[in-house]
């Protein structure tokens, strides 16, 4: 099973990416296999996810890591983790045990963040449901190809 996390906080324009691509691929037919998640909201259980998950793809808000208005792909799993656990990005302290299990290989799943670099528009949300339906249709790409980064 893959699922694609939407992280984020709708309250707040600066972390709201997340939940603006849920809203997106929501009003979407989803491949066979494909499950989307509403990260921003109150209950979800990452223990469960992670056990359950053979790949995951987060889309949430990133910083500091390529131009305004574009989305990024990231790999690396330190990387993910460092993007997800910022403050403010919608992963509170009870998940990120969870997360660093998953970090450390302590689960079977593959991990990559879709990134929103702000300030997002129109295209850049599209964009960024695209290549989430993109990573979870073919459940994993080779993770020796070069990251992309799309501009708005």
């Amino acid at each position: 099973m893959c699922h694609i996390v939407c992280v984020g906080q709708r309250t707040t324009e600066d972390t709201s990416a997340g939940q603006l691509v849920y809203d997106q691929l929501s009003r979407r037919e989803l491949p066979s296999g494909v499950e989307l998640l509403d990260g921003g909201a109150p209950g979800l259980d990452f223990f469960k996810l992670v056990k359950e998950s053979a790949f995951l793809v987060f889309v949430d808000t990133v910083s500091g890591t390529s131009r305004p208005g574009e989305v990024v792909l990231i790999r690396d799993t330190e990387q993910v983790l460092t993007q997800l656990s910022n403050a403010g990005q919608g992963i509170g302290p009870a998940n990120r045990s969870d997360l660093m299990d998953l970090m450390n290989g302590k689960t079977g799943a593959e991990v990559v963040l879709v990134g929103l670099v702000p300030p997002v528009s129109n295209v850049t949300l599209w964009r960024a449901a695209e290549m989430s339906l993109v990573l979870a249709d073919g459940e994993s790409e080779s993770a020796d190809k070069p990251r992309i980064a799309w501009t708005a």
